[in-house]
């Protein structure tokens, strides 16, 4: 408004200069048109002027915007040095979570039926040489890490068939299982537990950086506990096998596993009538049972304790029946007489898993309480790697009622929630 106030004064002296022009008429007419177009020229300009001025005293300079800050980016880690955690407290940044799960290695190679293999799905036939059996698992896991424990919690859900199962016997007798000569199905949850172990970051430890230096790697965030095996495969790591023994006798703890589980089965019986009539009938019997089991520190090996109880049913054994002699001949018949029996296992087992020579096998004897039996089960694998598909090996059983028996199985683990 201050440069306003002189236009608004020159304007108004202006336009008294004109009207005394008119007054004293001193201009002709066409010079007084001229002077009138100057003056109202010069009113549109004073006028903008001054719209302009009160514009620039009316708006109030914008306050400067304050500062965005922007979060640290995590230190960028390559594919498999990425960890990833289901739940719990997340990792520091730039540590690599080395933890080796409670149940892994060799310690989960047992056939199907077996269970207590974590979130592993898989395929597998099995043939003694009497009856064969397929079985289907479908298996997942999540990982979680609370206070300084890594916790793995699995589900799966087995089904279990014969084939050609005409004589009534089962595959895996020696485990003792009511259910397995039936179609059947089973539900498990697993629990599996150990120590977190978390390496690099912003302070690693000797230990970890001195197997990173004798594994090729650069430093120790950029080093991973795959990469180390890895390097460690090399005929000529003796230096790095020897270091990695001490890390792990230092760091790794034992694993701790409990497993639950429900099962059912379904089987249709044949048998005689008083009559001699051939009858059928479908019976379901069922299991629940439970598993506590240690794994070792470098999971070389698992030491387990487990007992179902089970309803199942036993038929009788197959004679020849005859009826009251008739003339001129009398039609005898082969056969069960009467409906299976109703009976109930109390099943208490020991197992230990481990290798022998680089060779798994997983060692279970079963004692059924209520029969005074015993089993022995040993599957045994024969070829089995962690990159190829298949797997597969020989299993002797036992028992002391009906001694031993060899078969072979064949069996294929994938991932379907990958």
């Amino acid at each position: 408004m201050r440069r306003g106030l002189p236009i608004v004064l020159s304007l108004g002296v202006a336009s008294l200069c004109a009207q005394m022009a008119h007054a004293s008429e001193p201009f002709t007419p066409e010079q007084l048109k001229v002077i009138e177009k100057m003056l109202q020229d010069q009113r549109v300009q004073v006028r903008k002027e001054i719209l302009d001025e009160l514009a620039k005293a009316d708006k109030k300079p914008a306050e400067p915007a304050p500062p965005v800050k922007t979060p640290a980016e995590p230190p960028i880690l390559d594919e498999s040095e990425q960890v990833a955690v289901g739940c719990g407290d997340p990792l520091p940044a730039g540590g690599v979570d080395v933890t080796q799960p409670s149940l892994s290695g060799d310690i989960v190679a047992v056939p199907l039926d077996r269970g207590t293999r974590g979130g592993i799905s898989g395929l597998e036939l099995e043939t003694n040489g009497d009856t064969s059996e397929a079985r289907a698992t479908l298996a997942h896991t999540r990982n979680c890490t609370r206070n300084g424990r890594s916790e793995d919690l699995s589900w799966s859900i087995t089904a279990t068939a014969p084939i050609d199962d005409k004589d009534n016997k089962r595959s895996n007798f020696a485990t003792l299982d009511g259910l397995s000569n039936g179609v059947g199905l089973k539900l498990a949850i697993t629990h599996a537990s150990t120590r977190q172990i978390v390496m690099g970051g912003e302070t690693p430890s000797a230990q970890w950086t001195n197997l990173c230096k004798l594994a090729g790697m650069d430093g120790p965030n950029r080093c991973t506990l795959g990469k180390i095996h890895a390097a460690m495969s090399k005929p000529e790591a003796h230096e790095l096998r020897t270091a990695y023994q001490a890390f792990a006798d230092e760091q790794y703890g034992w694993g701790t596993i409990w497993e639950g589980r429900i099962g059912a089965s379904r089987k249709k019986y044949e048998y005689l009538s008083p009559a001699l009539g051939k009858l059928e009938d479908t019976k379901v019997g069922w299991s629940v049972g439970g598993t506590l089991a240690f794994s070792t520190p470098q999971r070389r090996a698992l030491y387990a304790l487990g007992f179902d109880i089970q309803r199942t049913y036993k038929e009788k054994d197959a004679q020849v029946f005859c009826p009251a002699p008739t003339e001129p001949f009398t039609v005898c018949k082969q056969g069960r007489l009467g409906e299976p029996a109703q009976k109930y296992k109390r099943l208490l087992w020991v197992e230990a898993r481990t290798d022998l020579l680089k060779v798994p096998f997983a060692l279970r004897v079963t004692r059924d309480l209520e029969a005074d039996e015993t089993g022995v089960d040993l599957p045994i694998y024969l070829f089995r790697a962690q990159d190829k598909p298949f797997a597969g090996g020989v299993r002797w059983g036992w028992t002391s009622e009906k001694g031993s028996d060899f078969g072979i199985f064949v069996s294929s683990a994938f991932d379907v929630f990958k």
